[in-house]
């Protein structure tokens, strides 16, 4: 089962969906191509863009979860979009990628 969706962020750092307690495992976060400026990948509400993973326009980044509220995004600047998608799938430990 997946869940995808597209979310604006600001300056302040947000949860990346409004549906927080959804179980995943697994999460793919890309700032979209048409963004002027970063997205940061934070741990929680307080965090900062300068302790953050960041995201140029374009660029992904997978992370693996518990639910979907884990996820944190903070931006340079207001208006930054994170196209995301996410699954509940069990990871697979043998794969090379796990």
């Amino acid at each position: 089962m997946i869940t995808t969706g597209q979310t604006t962020f600001t300056t302040t750092a947000a949860q990346l969906s409004d549906a927080v307690e959804k179980p995943v495992t697994r999460v793919t976060v890309k700032a979209l191509a048409a963004n002027a400026n970063n997205l940061f990948v934070v741990s929680s509400a307080g965090g900062t863009a300068a302790k953050g993973y960041p995201l140029d326009a374009g660029e992904e980044v997978t992370v693996e979860v518990q639910k979907l509220g884990d996820v944190f995004i903070i931006a340079d600047a207001a208006g930054q979009v994170a196209a995301w998608i996410a699954t509940n799938r069990p990871v697979d430990q043998s794969s090379p990628d796990a």
